[in-house]
C-alpha cells in the first residue's frame, strides 16, 4: 500500500516537471494558452507558466488562460482617469439634475445624460440609484451606482449581512444587498440602455464606478458585462470607492479573470472596505484585487463651487496603503474614515 502511493507520488513528480517544462518553452502567448489547457500566459513578465504554479510573478487579473485575450495590454492605475472616475461616481448622488453635475463637474468632456434609475432596493423603503451616460468627446461610455443614502441605508445592508445568506452570481456567490440593488437597476432599464450604446458605438470604453454600495454594484456590473460579451474586455474599466467586499473567493477569482482593468480606491483604515467581513459571522467575503496609487489626489477642488457638497471630504489613497508603507501607530478602524481623508496623508 505504501509502496503504491510513493510510486503514484513519483509518478506524478515526473508529469509535473514534464508539464513544467512544456509551458517553459512556449514564448508566446497563443502558443502557450493553447497547450491542452495546461498552462497559462503571465502579461508581466511575457512567460509561460503551469497552471497552479505558485511562483507566479503576475496578479490574477493579470494571467491569461483565453487566447481572444492575448492581445490585451497590462493594466495600470491612472490618477487622472480615477478623479474623472470619483467625478463621475459624485454626479450619481445627484439625482436633481445629474446633467447639470456632469456638465460643472467636467465640462469639457461634454458627458450626456442618457438615463437615471432610481428603485427600493430593501424592506426599509432606502433607494438604489444609478445612470447612463456617453462622452463622444471621450469616445467613452459610463454607468455609476448611487452610494448609500444614510446611516439607515448602511445599517440595513449590516443587519441583511448578518441574516441572509450569499445569492448565486456567475461563478461564485455575492451579498444579497449588492445583488438585488444592482438587478433591480440593471433590469429595469440600465442594461437596455448599456447595449443599445455599445451596438451604436461599438469601440467605446464603457467606465464603471461608484463609491460605497454603489461600487459595489459596480463591481458586479463591470463582470456582467464581461462575462456575457456585450464589449470587449479592454473596453471594460472599472474604478471603485470604499467599495466594502462584494463575494465570495470564486467571485474574486472570476471577476479579476474578466474584468483585467480593475481598481478599488480605499483609505487605508476605512472600516467599510472591510465590511461585510467584520459584521458577518459566516465570513467568506473577499475583495478583488487592490489599487496601486501611490499618493493621495486631493479632491474637493476638482468639484465644481455649485455641486461641492457631492462629494464632501472623500479623497483617494492606495488600498490597504498602511499594510504596505510600514507604517506604525495606525489610528483604528473607523466608519468616518470612509470619507475623510488622514492629515498624514495629505502632507505627502
Amino acid at each position: 500500500m505504501l509502496g503504491g502511493w510513493f510510486f503514484g507520488f513519483g509518478i506524478l513528480s515526473q508529469l509535473t516537471v514534464v508539464v513544467a517544462l512544456l509551458c517553459g518553452g512556449k514564448n508566446n502567448c497563443t502558443s502557450c494558452v493553447n497547450t491542452a489547457n495546461l498552462c497559462s500566459w503571465c502579461m508581466r513578465d511575457n512567460g509561460c507558466y503551469m497552471l497552479g504554479n505558485g511562483s507566479y510573478p503576475c496578479q490574477r487579473a493579470e494571467i491569461i488562460r483565453n487566447k481572444f485575450y492575448c492581445a490585451e495590454k497590462l493594466s495600470s492605475y491612472d490618477a487622472n482617469l480615477s478623479l474623472k472616475m470619483l467625478l463621475l461616481s459624485a454626479v450619481a448622488y445627484d439625482l436633481d439634475d445629474p446633467q447639470e453635475c456632469l456638465n460643472n463637474s467636467l465640462p469639457s468632456d461634454m458627458f450626456q445624460l442618457q438615463t437615471v434609475v432610481t428603485k427600493t432596493c430593501d424592506w426599509f423603503k432606502n433607494k438604489c440609484s444609478a445612470y447612463v451616460a456617453v462622452s463622444h468627446t471621450l469616445k467613452v461610455m459610463v454607468v455609476a451606482f448611487h452610494g448609500s443614502e444614510d446611516l439607515g441605508q448602511v445599517f440595513a445592508q449590516f443587519v441583511e449581512s448578518l441574516v441572509a445568506s450569499n445569492i448565486p452570481f456567475l461563478n461564485g456567490t455575492v451579498g444579497s444587498y449588492w445583488m438585488r440593488g444592482f438587478q433591480k437597476l440593471w433590469q429595469s432599464s440600465v442594461e437596455t440602455e448599456v447595449k443599445a450604446l455599445v451596438v451604436k458605438n461599438p469601440s467605446y470604453q464603457i467606465w464603471v464606478t461608484g463609491h460605497s454600495l454603489g461600487g459595489a454594484m459596480a463591481s458586479l456590473a463591470s463582470a456582467w458585462l464581461a462575462y456575457h460579451n456585450i464589449a470587449p474586455r479592454k473596453n471594460i474599466i472599472l474604478y471603485t470607492f470604499g467599495m466594502p467586499r462584494v463575494g465570495d473567493y470564486d467571485y474574486a477569482l472570476q471577476h479579476d479573470q474578466l474584468v483585467n482593468n480593475s481598481f478599488r480606491i480605499v483609505n487605508y483604515n476605512d472600516l467599510v472596505r472591510h465590511f461585510p467581513r467584520v459584521a458577518s459571522w459566516r465570513g467568506g467575503f473577499l475583495h478583488t484585487r487592490n489599487a496601486t496609487a501611490n499618493r493621495i489626489t486631493k479632491m474637493s477642488n476638482a468639484v465644481s463651487q455649485n455641486r461641492r457638497n457631492l462629494l464632501s471630504d472623500i479623497e483617494i489613497t492606495s488600498a490597504f496603503l498602511s499594510e504596505h508603507s510600514g507604517r506604525k501607530n495606525v489610528s483604528p478602524l473607523s466608519i468616518s474614515r470612509h470619507q475623510v481623508a488622514d492629515p498624514w496623508l495629505q502632507s505627502q
